[in-house]
């Protein structure tokens, strides 16, 4: 923390800890945890789980779980509804001042990269918007394309397969690097990370649990309801049922297809988390937590 600099840094009464790293690592399951031990609310940073009715598919905390622990993040549009990353600030600031407000520790988890860097270093987001008329009639492909065009190297730091985040890079440009210069907030970021062969596994796990659990049910109902073509259903996992729904592949190959985008994914993500060198890097969720622990009880 000695090279990056803390502006405006809150003080020792308002305690914060990040958990961070791709999907299925225990980032979750961590935050609750870490909740049963010290009195805690939880943000969630994710670009998927803000959207209502994508629960299964989006590894959404419980029902029990958020009647247990307060969460703030989840179910805030509807989807198909235009969710930005500046919208997110504005949520989870609000957030930390009710947490602190209750005296209560703040936990701010997910594996979305740009969420949680830009409130823990406050983004200033860009205002120079493109004017692209019909975003409806680009198809997810060619959205790539012009993202590539435009930001060859912001490209490969996304999940291509959501079309929103797509539209907010062709829209707003990527953030600069030196955005990372200045912590808003004194925090312990916590990355976990299981390692790539056990975090196969776990995706493996996962997609295998989400399918028991009602996925394709869960991604029927919402093509039903929003179309096909909705952008929030283009998303990892959700793509790869709807194409089964359709016929157009079966049972086991939708399943490989959705652990192939979930590593995906997963392979993003670290890629961004590893470019910040103040996280702290664990191999499992017990690890993460006891760091938490020690970091919150000076």
């Amino acid at each position: 923390m000695s090279q990056v600099r803390l502006n405006n840094a809150n003080s020792s009464e308002n305690k914060l800890v990040a958990f961070v790293g791709p999907t299925a690592s225990g980032k979750t399951q961590a935050a609750l945890d870490l909740a049963k031990i010290i009195p805690s609310e939880i943000i969630c940073a994710d670009s998927r789980t803000v959207y209502k009715e994508l629960d299964i598919g989006t590894a959404k905390p419980t029902a029990e779980d958020q009647s247990r622990i307060p969460h703030y993040g989840l179910d805030l549009v509807s989807p198909g509804e235009k969710y930005s990353v500046a919208d997110f600030v504005i949520c989870a600031e609000g957030a930390l001042r009710d947490i602190w407000a209750r005296n209560k520790t703040a936990i701010l988890v997910g594996g979305s990269g740009l969420y949680i860097d830009a409130i823990l270093f406050g983004y200033k987001f860009r205002n120079q918007a493109r004017d692209i008329k019909d975003w409806e009639k680009y198809s997810n492909d060619e959205l790539m394309q012009l993202a590539k065009k435009l930001y060859p190297g912001a490209i490969n730091t996304i999940d291509v397969k959501n079309t929103r985040r797509l539209q907010q890079l062709i829209l707003r440009g990527p953030t600069n690097t030196s955005d990372r210069e200045s912590l808003k907030y004194e925090v312990k970021i916590i990355g976990i990370d299981p390692g790539l062969e056990n975090l196969q596994i776990r995706i493996e796990k996962r997609t295998d649990n989400m399918l028991g659990q009602g996925f394709v049910q869960e991604c029927d109902n919402l093509i039903k309801k929003y179309g096909k073509d909705c952008p929030t259903l283009q998303t990892t996992g959700y793509s790869a049922v709807a194409e089964y729904l359709t016929g157009k592949q079966d049972l086991d190959t939708m399943r490989r297809q959705i652990i192939t985008d979930t590593k995906r994914l997963a392979k993003k993500q670290r890629t961004w988390f590893r470019r910040n060198s103040l996280i702290t890097w664990v191999r499992d969720e017990n690890t993460a937590i006891d760091m938490a622990v020690s970091y919150l009880s000076k």
